[in-house]
């Protein structure tokens, strides 16, 4: 029987066998406890350092790391007639006293990225996988603005040029991935709901 790392590394491309092999020893590692840090979860000193090169790699991207996984998710859809298609928007803070990533959260004093990742689960709220995620820092100097300031610039925008474009963005992948828009349920808060009574149309074609 293939262990859960076979199934969702079996079509792992980095463009590097190296990379390819980090990859799945990095997920057996941290599978087996998730809330450790990557020190703790390696192996010993040579496997940490390994695995910080693995990270600083150019050629591993966000959507690299997510596209065996996503593949994985779209064969298990295909045994489904419907599916529910789920999205929402997570912060994940990344600072120490001495050290910040990324940008500003809900307020200067809390900084890291921003993740809106695409769940897809049955009926019965069993899931099968992320299809796809968005992954985003806030500009320290936009956010610095005044409210007033900030909503004038908002308005200005076209639709794509927004955060809120990660909603729609999402919805467009999961027709594109699924193929029937009828087999998709699609769930959101009210922020997701006002956006696409405002900005969907058939075809995806945005309001600008």
């Amino acid at each position: 029987m293939q262990t859960w790392i076979e199934v969702e590394t079996a079509g792992v491309n980095f463009g590097d066998e190296r990379l390819n092999r980090r990859y799945e020893l990095l997920l057996e590692r941290m599978g087996d406890k998730p809330t450790l840090s990557i020190p703790a979860a390696c192996h010993g000193w040579a496997e940490t350092k390994a695995a910080y090169r693995f990270f600083d790699n150019d050629k591993t991207t966000a959507a690299k790391v997510l596209e065996p996984h996503r593949d994985a998710t779209l064969e298990r859809i295909r045994a489904h007639k419907l599916v529910i298609v789920a999205q929402d928007t997570t912060e994940i803070e990344l600072q120490r006293e001495r050290e910040r990533v990324g940008g500003p959260l809900s307020d200067e004093t809390r900084w890291g990225i921003y993740t809106h990742p695409l769940l897809a689960l049955t009926p019965e709220r069993v899931p099968l996988g992320v299809v796809e995620t968005a992954i985003w820092s806030r500009d320290p100097v936009e956010f610095a603005k005044s409210q007033a300031e900030k909503r004038l610039a908002r308005k200005a925008k076209p639709i794509e040029q927004k955060e809120s474009v990660r909603w729609l963005d999402n919805l467009k992948q999961a027709t594109a991935h699924l193929g029937d828009p009828a087999r998709c349920v699609h769930v959101g808060d009210r922020e997701a709901e006002a956006l696409w009574r405002r900005e969907y149309r058939p075809g995806w074609e945005p309001r600008v």
